[in-house]
């Protein structure tokens, strides 16, 4: 997947500004896909040039203009086509930084992995608590172009939750695993 393709997505809903995209990419797609401010705008403006967006210009009297993104017919075809791309071995490739950290752990005392790994524990903890207490797709209901594709977003959602309680349960059980080694 491509920033580009989650933006499309988002824009199917809905013409927005680069704002509300930011906005509404933190609230529903950021536990999988993680996207700087300057990166959404950027990609914005590459897929105006593409043809796959249009913007207008609504002048603001108290505040500086904005600029509303809207999808084109060439950008909801190029979403369509990557939507139907068969998956491939790539679309299950990881990159994890911090896997790759704590697979050297071992050349540094046991409490560090521990601790490591209990913050590990901690980020997944925060993250299930803010990804249970949003109710994000409920917010965005609304703007859902079918009653199917907000189905689709509360099974992303379960996916997260139940992504995060694995990562404690998983944090929790090395953890267990390390202080074996001090004992």
């Amino acid at each position: 997947m491509s920033l580009k393709h989650g933006l499309l997505g988002i824009l199917d809903c809905g013409d927005m500004t680069g704002y509300e995209l930011d906005r509404v990419f933190r609230d529903s797609l950021a536990f999988f896909w993680h996207a700087q401010t300057s990166q959404i705008y950027r990609e914005l403006s590459v897929m105006e040039g593409l043809g796959w967006l249009s913007s207008t210009i609504v002048p603001q009297a108290d505040r500086p203009n904005k600029k509303v993104y809207s999808l084109t017919a060439a950008g909801r075809e190029e979403l369509l086509r990557w939507l139907r791309t068969d998956q491939t071995a790539d679309d299950f490739n990881t990159k994890n930084p911090f896997l790759m950290r704590l697979f050297f752990l071992g050349i540094l005392p046991p409490e560090e992995g521990i601790r490591t790994l209990s913050r590990y524990r901690e980020l997944c903890a925060t993250a299930l608590e803010a990804l249970s207490s949003e109710d994000s797709i409920e917010e965005y209901r609304q703007f859902a172009p079918t009653p199917a594709c907000a189905r689709y977003w509360a099974i992303t959602a379960d996916f997260g939750k139940k992504f995060y309680e694995m990562g404690i349960a998983w944090a929790e059980e090395s953890v267990g695993k390390l202080e074996e080694l001090i004992k």
